[in-house]
């Protein structure tokens, strides 16, 4: 059942993800520890909050799914993973995605947005982690 869920996460997705360290890269901080580090935090909850959304999308289409002639074979429609099991793992992940941040994050956003003002950006406009989260949530239930 653990590799049925990992597949149902679709790891493979996560490289999208990968975007977080453009910043890093374009501020050259990149091979600094402590941005790393916290981008790389970053890089791994936005890896579970697109696996729950993999999760979630696999459960609602589970019927459809199980008529199709090739993704009857995924994990949830064709019962390798049950039901109960991917609706507590989607509600795990986002438990932990969501809320999951260090503290002195909010500092490190600011910085982020006093930055990126600095080189041309628009204001945040008090846009926050949780609407930068529901945005990439969005774009990987769209992709």
């Amino acid at each position: 059942m653990i590799s049925a869920l990992i597949k149902t996460m679709r790891p493979r997705q996560w490289t999208k993800n990968g975007f977080v360290f453009f910043a890093l890269m374009f501020d050259k901080q990149l091979f600094l520890r402590e941005p790393f580090l916290r981008t790389l935090a970053g890089f791994a909850l936005f890896c579970l909050a697109s696996s729950a959304v993999y999760l979630i999308n696999d459960i609602a289409d589970v019927e459809a799914d199980r008529k199709h002639p090739e993704k009857k074979h995924r994990p949830i429609a064709s019962g390798k993973l049950p039901l109960k099991a991917a609706w507590l793992a989607a509600i795990l992940l986002v438990a932990v995605a969501l809320p999951g941040h260090a503290p002195g994050q909010r500092a490190h956003q600011d910085q982020v947005c006093q930055h990126g003002q600095r080189n041309g950006a628009p204001p945040a406009g008090g846009a926050g982690r949780d609407e930068l989260v529901a945005i990439v949530v969005g774009v990987h239930a769209v992709a």
